[in-house]
């Protein structure tokens, strides 16, 4: 009851996006199953540990729980259905984690005992992750077919969502191949799969992955009407931090059509949906980009205040990554402000997390802030 519990409270901080506290009532309940020789419980929550971690960005700690939790299943003889799943989220995370060879090497060694079963479902799985690994590596067209085969399965096993999940996988090879009118079309197609699925959460997915093609083709009208066809199925659904989430894409495309107005009213709905819904991260992203319109807009007393409330919420969450991110973000403020000293002290400190986080990128591009900050500095006749 207690190890139950716990996982119960651990689901709850996830639905809020607080990954390291739902990580450390998970932990304590996986110690509980363990004392109990709950086998089949340890192993559903150490893929529960597994896939929190890949939320949180963190893939290389998803390894571990994710391959003992196939173990287990596999030493227990205990639901395929399991160890397809296990064998996903660690494959996942080997991709994630740049393993993409590593991650097809130990799909193809499942593949036979699927095969053998005749387990359709372990046979997709296995499919779906070497279309993955693909793609990472930089093989579209490999990727291409075995999605074709993942989703052969998948309609045979009459799984109308998942069809429409590989989709968008489907789509995300062509974009790879540079052909983005043959993405558009696979996205379509799986949105149409999902209404007749009844699956609004795929649904939404499809358009959102419209958007993203057509925002980054700088096709802003029609980034914005898919933002908005998300929307209008995560509302319908009461999805509200899905709507959320919405709301900034529509925000973004407004912004490139210099719609400001309209893009700010998108941006304190995304807000408001956030702090409804108790979901930090998702307030802190409406905040990013309320600072970044009011920088556009030079009112930057605005611009400054929603950074800095911003940086508060990330630091409460622990997030080091983000927290990072938001301090090279109020840097760049502090320095279009004229505020030198300030921008320094600021874009110092998000280079030491971003060390502290192996953020590399995020190093790069602050070292670049301080260069400006520096240049800029040295010319202020003050």
């Amino acid at each position: 009851g207690e190890a139950k519990a716990l996982h119960g409270l651990a689901l709850a901080m996830v639905n809020r996006r607080r990954y390291d506290q739902a990580l450390t009532k998970a932990r304590a309940a996986l110690s509980l199953f363990r004392e109990l020789g709950a086998r089949k419980l340890e192993a559903s929550e150490l893929i529960s540990i597994a896939q929190w971690h890949l939320a949180s960005q963190q893939p290389k700690q998803s390894l571990m729980p994710a391959e003992q939790a196939l173990r287990i299943f596999q030493d227990l003889q205990y639901g395929k259905d399991w160890q397809a799943k296990a064998l996903f989220v660690w494959c996942e995370a080997l991709v994630a984690d740049k393993q993409a060879k590593r991650a097809m090497k130990v799909a193809k060694e499942h593949q036979s005992q699927f095969a053998e079963a005749q387990d359709l479902r372990g046979q997709a799985v296995v499919q779906e992750i070497i279309a993955r690994a693909h793609l990472a590596l930089e093989a579209p067209e490999k990727a291409l077919n075995s999605l074709d085969e993942a989703r052969r399965f998948a309609q045979e096993l009459g799984d109308s969502s998942w069809d429409a999940r590989l989709c968008q996988g489907t789509a995300a090879s062509f974009v790879a191949s540079s052909d983005t009118q043959e993405a558009i079309e696979a996205l379509e197609k799986g949105v149409d799969i999902a209404i007749r699925a009844g699956n609004n959460q795929e649904r939404a997915k499809g358009h959102r992955a419209i958007f993203r093609i057509r925002f980054d083709s700088q096709d802003y009208s029609a980034a914005l009407a898919a933002a908005k066809d998300a929307r209008s199925v995560s509302s319908s659904s009461q999805d509200r931090r899905g709507e959320a989430g919405d709301c900034l894409q529509i925000a973004a495309a407004l912004a490139n059509l210099q719609d400001i107005t309209k893009a700010l009213a998108a941006v304190a709905e995304a807000q408001e949906l956030s702090q409804d819904t108790g979901d930090a991260r998702g307030e802190a992203r409406a905040l990013c980009m309320l600072a970044d319109l009011r920088r556009l807009e030079g009112k930057l007393d605005a611009a400054l205040e929603a950074a800095e409330e911003r940086l508060t919420i990330l630091r409460e969450l622990g997030d080091l990554k983000l927290e990072a991110a938001a301090l090279e973000q109020l840097g760049g403020l502090h320095l279009d402000d004229g505020n030198f000293a300030e921008a320094e002290q600021v874009a110092q400190q998000g280079r030491q997390l971003c060390k502290e986080a192996a953020e590399r990128r995020g190093m790069v591009t602050t070292s670049i802030l301080l260069v400006q900050i520096y240049a800029s500095w040295s010319k202020d006749p003050e």
